[in-house]
């Protein structure tokens, strides 16, 4: 097998970085990749195949410097377009072609021309899902009309009309696609995967109980509904963490930012922050799968997590974690002052969802990829 691997990253590096590199591990050590093209990459043991974009490191600071001022959705017209045709523009003789979503549209055609066999990774649902739910969240917000941008629109569902396969990482994506008419044959369901070895267990002992949210401060990822819930149980000793940079003109209620026992930290790595956490929250609107929760049940931290994670699927309620559903701010209530209350217990479901963490390793998501592709071939 010749595999040629697509993504507009910062390949090995956090985040989808570590996503990348952590999916193609079987393939480099069976000598089955041919070329990994990225923006530019972090050192790993697959240096040998990697092709960084011209001035890749140039092009995805400025994105992520757009993306800050809220020009995400250009930022991805302009930058991913560039990437996918200098992309196809490069692209060798191959049995297997692994692409993003929205990076790979030009790049899955030349594909098809050399009689190569496609897969996309889609890391969110069907983009018209996606759509409808976030639109419905901006009207509730009273933050005006939503729209997925519609070059992004065209071309992703021009990507799931062409390439041969979706891979996907959770049931929440897959459902998605079957609900929308997408051929359920054509869907690889393969989870993300975590490093457990990265992440220590060891924790504090004593001060606040300190529940940890980690992600961009956008409608998509729910914080807003975390903080009515924190705000109404007003617990005595209790920290909230935010971990990651607030989306241009979102934050639902300034109350939160004037609230002293929520601390707005920017953005860290799990790895600074899993010592002192209690509690990992996250009450997603929509998300294909959070490598953040993965990360955190590796740290030992019991998980809250709403039903539109993507992880869910890892949760078994009251063993390593709680599901609840999106919205639900009484859920999310009762289910923090349950680990506030229960330190015991909590220790006992954070020790459960470290071994669910194990379960989902790197190396096994790489070796389900590796045995469906080769079943595509």
């Amino acid at each position: 097998m010749d595999l040629v691997y697509s993504h507009g990253c910062c390949f090995g590096s956090p985040a989808h970085g570590r996503l990348a590199s952590g999916s193609l591990s079987e393939f480099h050590k069976k000598d089955f990749l041919k070329r990994i093209f990225c923006y530019c990459h972090k050192k790993t043991q697959m240096d040998s195949v990697v092709k960084d974009f011209p001035q890749g490191k140039l092009f995805l600071n400025a994105s992520k410097g757009l993306c800050r001022l809220g020009f995400d959705q250009q930022a991805y017209v302009l930058f991913n377009g560039l990437f996918d045709k200098w992309t196809a523009s490069q692209f060798p003789e191959a049995d297997l072609f692994y692409g993003w979503a929205h990076h790979s549209l030009n790049t899955i055609r030349k594909a098809k021309v050399q009689g190569t066999k496609t897969i996309i990774e889609s890391p969110n649902s069907h983009i018209k899902n996606m759509e409808s739910i976030i639109a419905e969240e901006y009207a509730k917000l009273g933050m005006g009309k939503f729209a997925i941008h519609s070059r992004i629109k065209k071309k992703v569902l021009k990507e799931y009309e062409e390439t041969d396969f979706i891979s996907v990482p959770s049931s929440f994506v897959k459902n998605s696609f079957v609900e929308r008419g997408f051929p359920e044959e054509k869907l690889i369901h393969i989870p993300y995967g975590v490093d457990p070895k990265s992440f220590t267990t060891a924790k504090k002992t004593g001060g606040p109980f300190i529940a940890l949210f980690m992600g961009t401060l956008t409608p998509r990822k729910g914080a807003h509904y975390l903080f009515r819930a924190w705000e109404q149980l007003a617990l005595p000793n209790a920290e909230l963490w935010i971990c990651g940079n607030q989306g241009k003109g979102f934050l639902e209620d300034e109350s939160a930012m004037k609230d002293d026992s929520i601390k707005f930290k920017g953005f860290m790595n799990m790895e600074e922050l899993s010592a002192n956490a209690d509690l990992f929250v996250l009450p997603s609107i929509e998300e294909g799968m959070s490598l953040a929760v993965l990360e955190a049940m590796a740290s030992g931290i019991p998980v809250v997590v709403s039903d539109h994670s993507g992880t869910n699927d890892l949760v078994q309620e009251g063993r390593n974690g709680f599901v609840v559903s999106i919205r639900d701010v009484g859920a999310l209530k009762e289910k923090i002052n349950f680990f506030y209350n229960n330190r015991e217990k909590a220790a006992k479901i954070g020790e459960a969802a470290r071994k669910t963490a194990e379960e989902f390793s790197w190396e096994r998501r790489a070796k389900s990829m590796l045995s469906a592709f080769q079943k595509i071939l």
